[in-house]
């Protein structure tokens, strides 16, 4: 019956609760009538075994609630007090420091009140960290539990609740550099710097990334290839990279039963350990040792039991992985090769069983079938997943899975060959090195080329998209349960394909006025659209690749690939430093600034940037932006250019980061109109949007554009409350996400 499964599953599903819904929730009375409910169905079912799982999945519940009670007042608790303090304390270097934007980073632990706890230290500028030493100084804390100032699901999925920011000197204590326990993180080092000696620079980042999961080499256009071809989860160590280490060890053991256990699992501890233990090849490397293990002591190997067991012991060592996206979409992936590849199987050995079993065309049909059934098994449960976090689904994945799967199984062994021959002697690995940058740049091309087709991948800022997908699932589980008829469930997610994309293109088309203020973080992208053309006004946040990636894929959802205009209001990093890369996938016609254009040559090839130096306006569908150039001699923020954007009788204004004084200078210098909408100055800072502006324009509706729990404390109260005083409907990315407003 698979106990173990039905109970893995309330557990898991009650932990999913606790991480998203019920944080701060007193769950002991509702853990008490959940188990007394699962003991009731399980006496029922000594004589319905129907009735057994339920009781099972309710009492796996149970013990969720109880569990995750237990772990966030015994040991998550001692942490909130914390949260935003500044504190001195040790920090235990699990790795070498490495760079990061403002200076360097090191990954560690350190102890709060006798408990061990990860935590990634922002170093003061130019101090670095070998794998081993101690650091004690004043350290700024900030927690990554929800609720925290630097709340974030993927850290605390993984076990990283603390982020903190070196704010003295502190003492350096060498002596555990030699200590057993960082020979993963040595051994890592050592193999990256082995490959950076034996491979040609274009290929090192891909090599790394698929032996050792680390990602951060990837360039933007890659990592992008990568994501829109449906391959990513090849650089990202999971199941697929542990399966082909377990596939290595058996071949070199001979397959001997005691000997593939006893090199298997120590070899399987390490790899996890280089990984950094992370949620998916945990999982892998727990059901791979309990095949090794069922092997020796002749056992049968039951894959969903052994997917169970995985799952359940990372959510007992933290019930907060859950929320991990990598375990989730490990955990599904797997879900779906178990429940409908077999179906898929048997429906694809039916058509094909004429075939001679042996024979080049035999084997290759069959070959496909099995590489493309496996590919759209996994992807039937990730794709709501992938849908729900990444807001893109893509569509060419099983394509390269089939092109490219194959080359990422001979790179990651050719990897691993190069490893071992460069260290031994280096002149060999190089040779290895060039022989392996043939399947790379295979891969690599395959990815780019197919990512640049138009329906690589869909978006989900469509609602019609989002209705597709769901249309899409309810096919796929009557073609599950009926097992027949594909061809015509395939042509109803083909069609009403090109009628979601139909309507998400032609809808967005007809609006006089339409202007979405992006939910970019830290930062500011409007795109103001009329009658099918768009101008974007800025394209900057915290991070430069998530700003370009919200900006495009809002685009790119409508079907638009060419914008008539980029307006940069003032070249500071969070308005501008996504542009480079909105490049990469948008086509522009020209990018609008002010001042001098050659501050902007490293955003903008040569021969676009055009400088705004006195008021202008120009035609966008039905409407017309007008654009306001700050005053000669403006300094700071208030060097910015406004925008007005109207149509249908309807505007809003665009300030940009002016203080008080860029306002009066606006205001006295041009006829500025009532607007309906005004995009807050300086992301909500008190020293713009003042009353005057306010006054002058009289605006309905405020938005600010600010990330979460941002630094800067934005918005601020003081405008806030001008705002209300002028009984404005506001809307806030940090709270709301994007906001569009159309006509």
């Amino acid at each position: 019956m698979r106990k173990l499964l039905w109970l893995t599953l309330g557990f898991g599903g009650a932990c999913l609760l606790c991480a998203y819904l019920l944080w701060n929730s007193a769950v002991a009375i509702p853990a008490l009538l959940i188990a007394l409910a699962g003991i009731l169905f399980l006496s029922l079912g000594a004589k319905r075994k129907k009735l057994r799982p339920v009781g099972l999945i309710l009492l796996g519940c149970a013990a969720a609630f109880g569990w995750f009670t237990l772990y966030r007042t015994a040991y998550l608790s001692p942490l909130r007090q914390l949260d935003g303090e500044t504190r001195t304390i040790t920090v235990y270097a699990g790795e070498a420091s490495e760079k990061s934007l403002y200076g360097s980073q090191v990954s560690g632990w350190t102890r709060i009140d006798g408990k061990p706890y990860r935590i990634r230290l922002y170093l003061k500028k130019d101090r670095t960290l070998e794998a081993g030493d101690r650091l004690t100084a004043d350290v700024l804390l900030r927690l990554t539990l929800p609720g925290g100032k630097k709340e974030n699901r993927y850290h605390s999925g993984n076990g990283l609740f603390l982020l903190g920011t070196q704010k003295s000197e502190g003492a350096v204590d060498s002596s555990g550099r030699r200590d057993f326990f960082l020979l993963p993180g040595k051994i890592a080092s050592l193999l990256k710097k082995t490959i950076a000696a034996c491979l040609p620079e274009e290929g090192v980042p891909f090599a790394q990334a698929l032996l050792l999961g680390d990602t951060e080499g990837l360039d933007y256009e890659t990592d992008l290839a990568l994501k829109l071809s449906g391959i990513r989860h090849a650089v990202a160590v999971s199941g697929l990279h542990v399966g082909i280490l377990y596939g290595i060890i058996r071949v070199l053991t001979l397959r001997k039963r005691w000997l593939t256990a006893m090199i298997g699992l120590p070899t399987l501890l390490f790899f996890a350990a280089m990984a950094g233990f992370t949620p998916s090849v945990s999982r892998a490397c727990l059901m791979a040792g309990l095949m090794m293990l069922g092997d020796v002591f002749l056992k049968s190997y039951d894959a969903p039991t052994a997917l169970s067991f995985g799952t359940g012991m990372l959510l007992l060592a933290n019930p907060l992985s859950a929320a991990s996206v990598s375990l989730q979409l490990s955990v599904a992936s797997v879900s779906g090769i178990l429940l409908v590849y077999p179906v898929w199987k048997g429906w694809y050995g039916k058509r094909t069983e004429k075939l001679p079993k042996r024979g080049f065309r035999g084997r290759l049909v069959r070959w496909l079938g099995d590489s493309v059934g496996i590919s759209l098994s996994a992807m039937l449960f990730t794709t709501p997943i992938s849908a729900l976090y990444f807001g893109a689904v893509s569509i060419i994945s099983p394509l390269t899975n089939l092109l490219t799967l194959w080359c990422v199984e001979l790179i990651f062994c050719g990897t691993a060959l190069l490893c071992v021959i460069g260290l031994i002697f280096q002149p060999a690995g190089i040779l290895v090195g060039q022989l392996l940058m043939l399947p790379i740049h295979y891969v690599l091309g395959t990815a780019r080329l197919l990512s640049r087709f138009p329906l690589a991948a869909v978006y989900t800022r469509s609602a019609f998209v989002d209705i597709w997908l769901c249309l899409t699932g309810v096919l796929c589980v009557l073609l599950f349960w009926r097992k027949k008829h594909i061809w015509k469930y395939g042509a109803v997610c083909v069609l009403s394909l090109a009628a979601a994309l139909f309507c998400s293109w032609w809808f967005p088309r007809q609006d006089d006025f339409r202007a979405t203020v992006l939910d970019v973080g830290q930062g500011q992208s409007i795109l103001l659209q009329s009658r099918g053309h768009s101008v974007l006004v800025d394209c900057g946040g915290g991070s430069a690749a998530t700003a370009a990636n919200t900006a495009a894929e809002e685009l790119l959802s409508q079907g638009i690939r060419n914008l008539e205009s980029v307006v940069l209001t003032h070249p500071d990093q969070d308005h501008v430093n996504g542009v480079p890369y909105l490049l990469e996938r948008i086509s522009v016609g020209q990018v609008l600034v002010c001042g001098d254009e050659a501050e902007y040559a490293n955003i903008s090839p040569e021969g676009k940037v055009c400088s705004v130096s006195e008021t202008r306006s120009f035609s966008l569908g039905s409407g017309e932006i007008t654009l306001y150039p700050p005053e000669e001699g403006a300094s700071n923020n208030d060097n910015c250019i406004c925008v007005l954007f109207t149509s249908d009788n309807y505007a809003i204004l665009i300030t940009g980061d002016r203080r008080k004084s860029g306002e009066k200078a606006l205001l006295a210098s041009e006829a500025i109109p009532d607007v309906d909408i005004l995009v807050v100055g300086h992301h909500g800072s008190k020293t713009s949007t003042s009353q005057e502006l306010l006054d002058a324009v009289k605006p309905e509706i405020a938005v600010v554009s600010a990330g979460k729990n941002n630094a800067f404390g934005h918005p601020t109260e003081a405008v806030l409350e001008r705002l209300s005083k002028m009984h404005c409907t506001i809307y806030r990315t940090d709270r709301n996400g994007t906001v569009t407003f159309r006509r």
